[in-house]
């Protein structure tokens, strides 16, 4: 196992147990308790209800032959939030809420997009052939013929 997950699954825990703490101090214990219980209640609610608005939109993408990312995206944000609110923890809760929220899961797709879409380093170009598909899956335009004595 990589380090650097053996150090978050460390290391989340560990933070949960301090801000529990702290938060069941500030506000006690049994409000503390009743807010994680209404948080995976959200979480519950949210993987079943929200999650299938994505799924929709990914099933009608697919169909009208657009590309699915987009759909791909919000679903996969609401199921890992809705995941993350029924753990208990302020901080996983935190994350939830913000991947099940549309505003701010619509930066995220934005910023994923944008580090996706970034100039990749040179040597790792992916070659092969390719053809043009029309909705009635005719071949519109085949890719250019190899030159002789080319490999």
């Amino acid at each position: 196992m990589p380090a650097a997950i053996r150090l978050t699954l460390t290391l989340v825990p560990l933070a949960e147990l301090i801000v529990f703490t702290l938060v069941a101090g500030a506000i006690g214990l049994g409000n503390a308790i009743v807010i994680q219980l209404c948080a995976s209640a959200l979480g519950l609610i949210a993987m079943r209800v929200l999650a299938a608005a994505p799924l929709r939109d990914l099933l009608m993408a697919t169909q009208m032959y657009q590309p699915p990312a987009g759909a791909m995206l919000r679903s996969a944000c609401v199921l890992l939030g809705g995941l993350l609110l029924i753990l208990p923890g302020f901080i996983t809760d935190l994350v939830g809420l913000v991947l099940i929220l549309p505003g701010p899961r619509f930066w995220l797709g934005r910023l994923i997009w944008r580090v996706l879409r970034s100039p990749k380093p040179e040597g790792h170009t992916l070659e092969g052939e390719w053809r043009e598909v029309g909705h009635n899956l005719q071949v519109l335009e085949a890719p250019p013929a190899p030159k002789p004595g080319v490999e």
